[in-house]
């Protein structure tokens, strides 16, 4: 027995060195529209959100919901912040999307709202004083409030920069103001008094900046931006100068944030990741600790406690992680008996077992539907319910069925999919709590029911057939809001007026059935579908008609229309295809046509070989329904001067039959299209919409 004297400050140094960051799923919060921003109060008694919907919600420190508000989802989501006396709560779009509203905590009332924004309001932070707080804006400003008992007036009006104002934060020792912008650049306000003045402008960013947030210690700043990279800039007297760049993540870096203690820096990403970084004096190097989702990452907050760290995603859930190894905002100083006490170890002769690190990968057992080794299982169905096991040692953080997240519940999980005809192949991943992940890959095949009987392709007298209304919402967006999104000079919207010229002029399409919309919103464009919506009939048919942007997210592989006030980069402004189809889907006409004329659009459907060679049987096409679409390309760009609308303008003009079908028209101008331009048309149903093997019929005017 060996006798070892120790000091009590030794003994804490070793414990606190020997501490590890670890974060663990606490508890998730799941929300329609995706969670956009997220906050805990100073006191760590209060926590609040925002969702797309334009709905902000608080809770108590136990995550029990205390207030909801519901505004007009068209404003969509704001930004919250507390005041550091935990008295109120500031939140923009209130009532428009550029109000602001303080909410008085002790009853639940709004005592005051701001409309001096004249656009978005991105951002808004109290000092840390609790005297001020500041607002970021789409108007390129930063509005300064100042506190008067419960009042708060308008103090100074900040037009330093030349784009949005995406975040605005205060300094923990209230001496500085910080805010990130599109313009590319970083500013730094010096408080003096209740002025604040211009201190420094850092452009070490190459895109825009979406986030902003000192240290504790007011020490150190760090920005994220959509160029992928985290800046960590140091405080040298007044002065900030750029300390590191981190090019880790693969994707937009929408927020970043310090522990309450100062050592540790988390951001999150479109990449799907929240990545850890430890300060070790003026370094920050990255942990092990990634904590991975199915979904893009909007925002992470600590809380004062360092017990949480909260995060957004896309895919509408807010996650608390329950963190060890973080220490709070008030242990920064620890203070004890300068008289060390003597402490008794004894050492064994017995050599400690090595700790064994788990590099085991979850087992999968696929229960659903019965998958045998070299057999392929063989279905009619065109939607089933994969179903399993998924056992480890160490715990679950999540499974996976091609990419998108199953439900899990006491290790067995289960994910409802979609079947094509023919082969499908699916992968099952499973990762454990420890990032080990393990794959089953397996392929099921749907088989088609029974044939039916061939149908007596001889084309039937057209006029014993009635074919219903016409109507048609034609789309053409050649101007964009946003300048970072180039304008394509009149083309798409000069080609949908003439479209919409020939149908009312040579087919059964009356004027007032035929909408035109020329550069519209997002809010223009769905509020025309709930209108078709609400008048098209069983019997109707109806065309749409869009020229203008298009783009595709690999991430999702999912395409999407870009109207007039979309902001690049942001998604939410878009139309996606699953958007479209829902409202192709509601719309209960007999036929709709779809023409997309723009970059991706043939990612709405899975192609269809055409049977060129039969005469179309028109009665018999039109009994069935249908939901069709022609596009100008597949998944890929397409030219700005369209070759596809000037072939289909010209078969339309020359078209002498009384009925032409779809894929007659298709037949026409597939061969044309291809050999003029780099880009092959394609038409073919839109999946999961009612399609019953019709097709949509031109009718010329009597």
């Amino acid at each position: 027995m060996k006798r070892i004297t120790l000091s009590l400050s030794l003994l804490i140094i070793a414990m606190i060195s020997m501490a590890q960051f670890n974060a663990v799923k606490h508890k998730t919060l799941k929300y329609a529209r995706p969670v956009c921003d997220l906050e805990f109060s100073l006191k760590g008694n209060y926590f609040a959100l925002t969702v797309e919907d334009n709905t902000v919600e608080l809770y108590d420190k136990n995550f029990n919901k205390l207030w909801s508000h519901k505004g007009n989802s068209s404003n969509y989501a704001g930004t919250v912040s507390f005041s550091p006396d935990e008295k109120f709560m500031a939140f923009s779009r209130y009532k428009t999307s550029n109000d602001i509203a303080i909410l008085r905590l002790s009853d639940m009332k709004i005592i005051k709202t701001f409309s001096d924004h004249s656009h978005l309001v991105f951002s808004v932070c109290f000092s840390p004083d609790g005297k001020f707080f500041a607002s970021g804006s789409r108007d390129n400003t930063i509005k300064i409030y100042k506190k008067n008992e419960d009042n708060f007036e308008l103090l100074k009006t900040i037009s330093e920069h030349s784009d949005w104002v995406r975040s605005v934060c205060f300094s923990p020792d209230g001496k500085f103001l910080a805010s990130g912008s599109d313009d590319k650049t970083v500013k730094i306000y010096k408080k003096n008094g209740d002025n604040f003045e211009l201190l420094k402008t850092i452009s070490e960013h190459t895109n825009l900046i979406f986030s902003v947030c000192f240290s504790p210690d007011s020490k150190f700043l760090a920005s994220g931006s959509s160029d992928n990279t985290v800046k960590i800039y140091k405080k040298n007297n007044d002065n900030f100068g750029l300390l590191k760049t981190i090019s880790d993540h693969t994707n937009f870096i929408y927020s970043v944030c310090f522990s309450p203690d100062g050592k540790f820096l988390a951001s999150g990403s479109w990449d799907k990741t929240v990545k850890i970084y430890k300060k070790n004096n003026d370094n920050f190097e990255s942990l092990e600790t990634t904590l991975y989702n199915t979904s893009y990452v909007k925002n992470v907050c600590f809380s004062p406690d360092g017990k949480f760290l909260a995060s957004g995603f896309k895919n509408g859930t807010a996650i608390i992680y329950k963190l060890r190894g973080v220490g709070s905002s008030n242990n920064n100083i620890i203070t004890v008996d300068k008289t060390p006490p003597e402490i008794t170890i004894i050492k064994k002769e017995k050599k400690h077992k090595p700790t064994i690190l788990d590099k085991t990968p979850p087992e999968i057992i696929i229960t659903s539907p019965e998958v045998s080794r070299g057999l392929k299982p063989v279905v009619q169905n065109k939607e089933i319910t994969i179903q399993g096991q998924v056992n480890d040692a160490s715990g679950i953080l999540e499974v996976l069925v091609n990419g998108e997240e199953a439900f899990v519940e006491n290790n067995k999980f289960s994910k409802n999919i979609f079947l094509a005809y023919g082969e499908n192949t699916f992968t099952v991943s499973a990762t454990d709590i420890k990032q080990n992940t393990n794959t089953e890959t397996f392929t099921i095949i749907r088989k088609s029911g029974k044939k039916p009987a061939e149908i007596n392709l001889v084309e039937i007298n057209s006029d014993t057939f009635e074919t219903g209304e016409y109507y048609a919402l034609i789309i053409g967006v050649s101007e964009y809001e946003d300048t970072e999104i180039p304008d394509l000079k009149n083309e798409p919207t000069k080609d949908a007026t003439k479209f919409s010229n020939i149908l009312n002029k040579k087919y059964s399409f009356e004027k007032e059935n035929i909408t035109l919309l020329l550069n519209p919103t997002r809010k223009q464009i769905i509020r025309e579908f709930l209108k078709l919506k609400k008048i098209i009939t069983k019997q109707d048919n109806l065309i749409i008609f869009y020229a203008g942007h298009g783009d595709y997210d690999k991430e999702s592989a999912v395409g999407y229309w870009i109207p007039a006030n979309a902001e690049n980069g942001f998604p939410d402004t878009y139309i996606y295809n699953t958007t479209l189809s829902n409202n192709i889907k509601s719309i209960k006409s007999k036929h709709t046509l779809l023409i997309s004329d723009a970059c991706f659009s043939g990612s709405i459907f899975k192609k269809r070989e055409l049977q060129k060679k039969k005469t179309v049987a028109y009665k018999k096409k039109h009994s069935l329904k249908s939901r069709n679409a022609i596009t100008s390309g597949g998944i890929k760009t397409v030219p700005n001067k369209s070759v596809f609308f000037k072939y289909l303008l010209q078969k339309l003009e020359n078209n002498k039959q009384k009925y032409m079908s779809a894929s007659e028209l298709f037949g026409e101008i597939e061969i044309p299209v291809g050999n003029n331009s780099p880009n092959t048309p394609q038409f073919g149903d839109i999946l999961n919409v009612g399609d019953e093997g019709g097709d949509f019929i031109f009718k010329l005017k009597k």
